[in-house]
């Protein structure tokens, strides 16, 4: 019977919940090493060594890729736990046999090489006679063996997928992995065979299953984009605190430093050195660098929030952001009618929460307000509790959004149901953004008194440094030339930085971001996973930084950024090159960006837009491309382009589905622009399309054949006609503007729809 344990302190050890709780239950005591003391449980660190070492040489006996390292771990393990040993005794066992006080399974005693090619034998059912001369056998490669089903565990060669056969027959001389062209990877529909680094999730009667919203979902993917671009603003920011201390300007870096350490003193965020209570597993945190644009050096503390577990380190997670579709249709109405528009930063916004849970932190090094900049190791026999939500903190988000939701209901501001980072301020005759820590005031110009009132009790309330016109924000430049009544919004400077690090700065531009006719498919894609490469690392690095620009001011890339994004796990040659296309017609259009003029009418008014879909574009699944853009006046503020979930069986059935989805997006335009006062704008809303089939079906309840299969949903567009949200007008193709969307265009027509959307800043 086992009485003790004895582990180091990884996480994966000191805190496993399911071997804590196991233990638990047989009465073993669980005993641990103390830190960077290996030696203390040195057979099992040395057992460790030879387990590795073993793997190391199958893995290159078999010419295998290291991706089936998991899998030579297992089989040097299960040969270690098979050999019999003599004993003190003079009798040979095994230490399975030891163990388990059984004699070893027959499976054990036929052992083979690992990586080995192996032929799994198949029974053809009867048919005509080219069946019986047909293979009775496919290679594969021999991966291990399965003790419960007491068979043998074998990979395809084409698709890479798991076979568990016991008619097997094998070569030892023969290993696939060193073939020409080998694909051995690991098995795409299975996790790495009983390895978990990770902390489980707590085992307690009052923990419920958490599964984050749709609406979380899109405020972390909204988060990402913002790092995504935010990572353009200095390429050259330091790591750590070694490498801020070696460089020239260390001495800004370390007022940065000390700043940002008496913050955190001055509003007790953290509490006092201690030691760490029995228990408790402290986090460890390192400083985050950024140069900002205006020059600033800034430097925040961050947790490791990533090793931290959910019903004990912290509860929930949210992030208050706002939809982009609604800041640029404020911005539009603020333009249109000259209104003062502010935004305000909050200063070290989260440390001035209250954390629920107890939490414990490893300081990093350099946090001391000691001037010199010699760099100080960790100690780790000295850890803070944190009292505040500090950044790295899953809650802190969430937290600091409850704290700003309640300073702004106390001011008057009024929460919208259609955003919730979205506030009416009656006051003012205008509107707050709550975006994380960012804020943003659109106020009647003749509200100059009651707004600088609301600024100064919100400048307080929520420790805003300062209010002032807007210039940037989001991460997008915002420009006003308020006698003409415009404001442009632009990427250039990321653009820009962007094709520096991609070593295309001084590279020849195209007219156009794609090829009219290139041919989408993932037939380009090598046979060969080479997801871990530089070279698709660097690609889906670029892509997202694309991406983050086609969601903020530049629609004019969308279709392109959406095609690309399809091959991000394994992109091919082929799509390196339409990559470096899309880069080549950023390098000659890096002054692009979102111009809202209202000098003139327009091609419309109120808001209204165009949507429109390619039948069956994608050659892999033969789905249809829908899309739709809408506009305010003459300034684009929405749009979209996507994949259809399902295959459309007709042009007028993908038409239709695409009108659906407009049709939802002019609901929700119609609910932001109800509760902004705006209601003369949207009676109806105006869209057109360029398929008179699909605009009869959305007029018309027709049940033929044709459409009688139409999913529920897609008559969406249907019951918004009937309510008169929405109006559909036919437009020609060639006056199609969502056609920049759903496909590649000659330049010509390319520039004439895209001059509609964007122009120089």
């Amino acid at each position: 019977m086992v009485a003790i344990i004895l582990t180091d302190n990884a996480t994966y050890m000191a805190q496993n919940l399911l071997l804590r709780a196991f233990c638990e239950q047989r009465g073993i005591r669980q005993v641990f090493s103390p830190p960077y003391s290996q030696y203390l449980n040195g057979k099992a660190e040395r057992f460790g060594g030879i387990v590795k070492d073993s793997a190391r040489t199958m893995l290159i006996h078999a010419g295998a890729p290291a991706g089936l390292w998991a899998w030579a771990v297992k089989y040097a393990v299960l040969i270690l736990s098979a050999v019999r040993k003599k004993l003190a005794d003079g009798s040979f066992l095994s230490p399975l046999e030891r163990w388990t006080g059984r004699k070893l399974p027959t499976i054990y005693h036929r052992i083979k090489v690992w990586g080995c090619a192996a032929w799994v034998h198949q029974k053809h059912p009867t048919g005509p006679k080219q069946a019986t001369f047909a293979p009775n056998s496919t290679k594969h490669l021999y991966l291990g063996i399965d003790e419960l089903r007491q068979c043998y565990i074998l990979q395809t060669i084409s698709n890479r997928k798991l076979v568990y056969s016991a008619h097997v027959t094998f070569n030892e001389n023969s290993f696939p992995c060193k073939e020409k062209k080998s694909v051995y990877g690991p098995p795409r529909h299975l996790e790495e065979p009983g390895i978990n680094f990770g902390r489980p999730p707590p085992q307690r009667s009052s923990q419920r299953n958490w599964t984050p919203s749709r609406a979380a979902l899109e405020n972390i993917a909204m988060v990402a984009y913002e790092h995504a671009c935010y990572g353009l603003e200095d390429v050259d920011d330091p790591t750590g605190h070694v490498d801020a201390m070696r460089r020239p300007d260390s001495k800004s870096w370390r007022a940065a430093e000390i700043a940002e350490y008496r913050a955190h003193m001055d509003l007790s965020t953290l509490g006092p050195r201690q030691r760490l209570p029995e228990g408790f597993t402290a986090i460890t945190s390192s400083f985050v660098y950024r140069r900002k644009r205006d020059g600033r050096y800034k430097v925040r503390l961050a947790l490791h929030g990533n090793r931290m577990v959910q019903g004990m380190d912290f509860n929930d997670t949210f992030a208050s952001t706002i939809n982009t579709e609604v800041v640029r249709l404020l911005f539009a109405f603020a333009a249109k009618h000259d209104m003062d528009v502010d935004t305000g930063d909050t200063v070290t916004a989260f440390l001035h929460t209250s954390l629920e849970t107890e939490v414990y932190m490893y300081e990093t090094a350099g946090f001391h307000d000691d001037p010199s900049t010699t760099p100080r190791a960790v100690d780790r026999s000295w850890v803070r509790r944190v009292n505040s939500g500090i950044p790295g903190h899953p809650e802190a988000s969430r937290l600091w959004g409850s704290e700003a939701h309640k300073q702004l209901t106390d001011a008057g501001c009024t929460r919208t149901a259609v955003d919730h980072s979205l506030y009416v301020a009656p006051e003012i005759k205008g509107f707050v953004i709550s975006h994380v820590d960012d804020f943003c005031m659109i106020a009647d110009k003749a509200c100059a008194k009651e707004k600088h009132a609301l600024q100064t009790l919100l400048k307080d309330k929520l420790h805003i440094k300062k209010w002032a016109p807007i210039s940037d924000f989001l991460g997008v430049t915002v420009t006003r030339d308020r006698d003409r009544l415009t404001l442009t919004m632009n990427q250039t400077d990321q653009v820009r930085k962007l094709l520096i690090k991609a070593n295309m700065g001084d590279c020849k531009s195209v007219d156009t971001p794609a090829v009219p006719g290139f041919l989408w498919t993932r037939s380009d894609c090598p046979e060969q996973d080479l997801s871990t490469s530089d070279e698709a690392k660097s690609y889906r690095s670029i892509l997202m930084s694309c991406l983050y620009f086609q969601t903020r001011t530049r629609p004019d890339i969308t279709f392109v950024v959406g095609k690309l994004a399809k091959f991000m796990q394994n992109p091919g040659p082929k799509h390196q090159l339409a990559l470096k296309r899309l880069l080549r017609y950023l390098s000659g259009t890096t002054r692009l960006g979102l111009v809202y003029d209202f000098t003139s009418s327009g091609a419309g008014s109120g808001i209204w837009g165009h949507y429109d879909s390619a039948h069956a574009d994608d050659h892999d699944t033969r789905r249809s491309t829908w899309a739709y853009v809408f506009y305010y006046h003459s300034a684009v503020i929405a749009w979209k382009s996507k994949l259809n979930s399902f295959v459309t069986t007709a042009t007028n059935h993908s038409e239709y589905s695409a009108g659906a989805n407009a049709a939802k997006e002019a609901k929700f335009l119609e609910n932001v622009a109800c509760s902004l006062g705006m209601d003369s704008d949207v009676k109806p809303i105006a869209l057109f399309s360029d398929s008179q089939g699909a605009i009869a079906m959305s007029y018309n309840p027709v049940q033929r054949a044709a459409s009688k299969h139409v999913d529920l949903a897609d008559h969406y567009v249907r019951e918004q006609v009937a309510f008169g949200t929405i109006s559909i007008t036919y437009v020609r193709t060639d006056h199609m503007l969502a056609d920049v969307f759903t496909k590649a265009l000659p330049r010509q027509l390319f520039q004439t729809h895209t001059s509609q959307m964007v122009g120089l800043i």
